[in-house]
């Protein structure tokens, strides 16, 4: 009856250590919002909810891993999920992350700028892309490069969406990277994160207050942060060009299947003097 006794407990605790639910914080103890959590070695992940929280089911203290926590403007941070998940607390805390921003020199000679925009601007409604939906869960993303070869400010994003999916309005995350020589998303251009809930139709993203800039290549991605969450974004035929997409772990594929989706940028470039 003992051996019963505690052979039921220890499935007690498992239950109740795979159902229990951890916060990200900063270091005031704000909760931080919708933070990549996942296995560096495995292909699985999730993410944190709007007020941080998260649960870790398949997990257990007995057969602990690392985990990688990630998120724009704070410092990765690896935790075992033994600590986490014998801990009553269970919360995981993120430091900020300092940018160095490089020195800019100022001269007194008036500077020109034109506007142009990059991309796929013209509405094309025969075709769609569509992405996050079918993946049932939040972290997945799209990249757009975009060719450029001057120095902008970048002021408007437009995403021509035939469809958003999901329910309640789901919101999205917008990030933009420097273009790698490799083809690979390298730095990110904005210090803080941008948060986006669209509507069907020409959707537009307003950036001319966040002094976001642009030297050379870069990329737009949309990434869900949302369970079944997605978009269908109207798209024109092209066999020559290449998108992006990471998967929950953090690695990015490059895609080629004849589409170009309907996503622009707005830029504000110095004209050579």
């Amino acid at each position: 009856m003992k051996l019963l006794l505690t052979v039921y407990g220890l499935v007690c605790l498992t239950i109740s250590l795979r159902a229990q639910h951890c916060q990200v914080t900063d270091e005031s103890g704000n909760p931080i919002p919708y933070v990549n959590i996942y296995h560096p070695d495995m292909t699985r992940g999730v993410i944190a909810d709007a007020e941080g929280y998260f649960s870790l089911p398949g997990y257990s203290s007995s057969n602990p891993v690392l985990l990688r926590f990630s998120c724009l403007g704070y410092q990765d941070k690896l935790v075992r999920t033994d600590t986490l998940l014998t801990s009553a607390a269970c919360t995981v805390i993120l430091q900020e992350r300092t940018y160095e921003l490089p020195a800019v020199e100022l001269t007194a000679a008036p500077q020109s700028w034109r506007s142009k925009w990059l991309g796929t601007k013209q509405r094309w409604p025969l075709y769609q892309l569509g992405f996050g939906a079918d993946k049932a869960k939040s972290g997945f993303e799209l990249g757009y490069p975009m060719a450029n070869e001057s120095e902008c400010i970048l002021e408007t994003i437009q995403l021509d969406i035939a469809q958003v999916l999901g329910d309640q309005e789901p919101r999205f995350e917008l990030n933009i990277y420097q273009l790698q020589a490799d083809g690979t998303p390298g730095r990110t251009l904005h210090r803080e994160r941008i948060f986006f809930q669209p509507s069907a139709g020409r959707y537009r993203i307003d950036l001319s207050g966040r002094a976001i800039p642009v030297t050379g290549a870069f990329i737009i991605a949309v990434e869900v942060v949302e369970a079944q969450a997605g978009l269908l974004i109207k798209s024109k035929r092209d066999a020559s060009f290449s998108y992006l997409t990471k998967d929950q772990t953090g690695s990015w594929a490059e895609v080629t299947d004849n589409l170009r989706p309907g996503i622009a940028a707005r830029l504000r470039c110095a004209e050579a003097q």
